[in-house]
């Protein structure tokens, strides 16, 4: 009965639609993410006291549960490995599954490599850091943050192809797709990117300049007050 639904990803009004909900209804509205604040946060330092080469390291944030898929995601670090060494992996975040996911790690020969970093609130911080922000979701992904912090710390992305993830990687431009589950097809992508460095930098730039040309607060405001605007002069009743 809503007069006006504002989803922040296309995949979200898709899903709806097929329920039955009349798309007309619909506002496509993105997530904000201020890049002043994200700066400004970044700049104050990771307190985190285990090294690791930024050049050489993936990270993944997201909680520990079985939805964000982190056992494929390890499963591609492992063939990462083989094939360079110097790999390492950070896990940000937290969850029910994390004892699950420790004791993969060490039967996939990953002790030394993947670290596991708990809660962090110093994300921007964190993701000064490393070299390739990951995202592996089996499912429900509308549009995700943690990729947008991605594309604001200048970071080429590896994600699954699922909900939002595609509006926000913009493949080939930002980054790499592929299908949920396939740790052959992420290993694949990951490795590309850490042999290739230029790579890494067009995607980053081309990623944060998407964040500064779309989700600003003042942007994502005017779509807030246009929405409005509609709505009290009758638009979709």
């Amino acid at each position: 009965h809503a007069v006006a639904v504002v989803a922040n990803a296309k995949a979200i009004v898709e899903h709806f639609a097929k329920c039955g909900a009349p798309r007309q209804r619909f506002r496509l509205i993105p997530n904000i993410l201020d890049t002043r604040e994200f700066d400004e946060e970044a700049r104050r330092g990771f307190p985190g006291k285990i090294a690791w080469e930024p050049t050489e390291t993936i990270i993944k944030v997201a909680r520990l549960d079985r939805e964000k898929d982190h056992e494929t995601f390890l499963r591609a670090a492992a063939r990462v490995s083989a094939r360079r060494p110097t790999a390492q992996f950070l896990l940000a975040g937290d969850g029910a599954e994390r004892a699950r996911l420790e004791r993969l790690c060490q039967k996939l020969d990953l002790t030394g490599r993947v670290f596991f970093l708990g809660e962090v609130t110093e994300i921007p911080a964190l993701l000064r850091t490393v070299a390739i922000g990951a995202l592996t979701p089996s499912r429900n992904e509308g549009l995700s943050n943690t990729i947008m912090e991605y594309m604001a710390a200048r970071l080429p992305i590896v994600a699954t192809d699922v909900g939002g993830n595609r509006e926000l990687v913009d493949p080939p431009r930002g980054g790499f797709l592929v299908a949920p589950g396939d740790d052959s097809a992420i290993a694949e992508a990951l490795v590309r990117l850490l042999e290739d460095p230029l790579l890494r930098a067009d995607m980053g730039v081309h990623n944060r300049a998407r964040v500064e040309r779309e989700f600003q607060p003042a942007i994502i405001a005017g779509h807030f007050c246009s929405l409005y605007a509609d709505v009290l002069r009758g638009a979709g009743r």
